[in-house]
């Protein structure tokens, strides 16, 4: 649960960054 849980993180985090290099 605890990795499930870090790799949505890390995913999560991922999205934001691409978000902000789109804009």
């Amino acid at each position: 649960m605890t990795i499930f849980s870090r790799l949505d993180c890390q995913s999560l985090n991922i999205g934001i960054h691409l978000i902000s290099q789109t804009q």
